[in-house]
């Protein structure tokens, strides 16, 4: 008697297990956050005979696993572009993570504006006002 009450325990024991488990792996998988904000344009390798006339910043959404868009510093977040790959007058840019700088796990959503069109000048040397 005590056998059959052993192996009854036991599947009762498997059965929670295999409850519990699947719980568990259903409820800690990272959910997704989407999160919308506004970031600087910033430039780098800027050739001091060219100017940029460029929107000053723009609204990005992004999304990763919560953990990771809660510990982005958001303070450090930037649209960088390369100013040596512009030409002269308008060029248009495309937003990329890697323009971003993000972290792998998370990604660029969609951003505004859309068309971003940065026009580089060439600056006047030698003159006063």
């Amino acid at each position: 008697m005590h056998m059959t009450s052993f192996i009854q325990s036991s599947g009762l024991k498997i059965m929670s297990l295999v409850i519990g488990y699947g719980l568990w792996y259903v409820l800690s998988r990272p959910i997704p956050t989407h999160v919308e904000m506004t970031i600087p344009v910033c430039f780098y390798n800027t050739p001091s005979d060219l100017s940029f006339q460029a929107p000053e910043a723009i609204t990005v959404c992004l999304s990763g696993p919560r953990p990771l868009i809660a510990g982005l510093d958001k303070n450090a977040l930037a649209l960088h572009i390369d100013a040596t790959k512009l030409s002269l007058g308008k060029n248009a840019v495309t937003i990329t993570q890697d323009s971003l700088f993000l972290p792998n796990h998370i990604k660029l959503v969609s951003y505004v504006p859309s068309n971003i069109i940065i026009v580089a000048k060439q600056t006047q040397k030698g003159t006063s006002s």
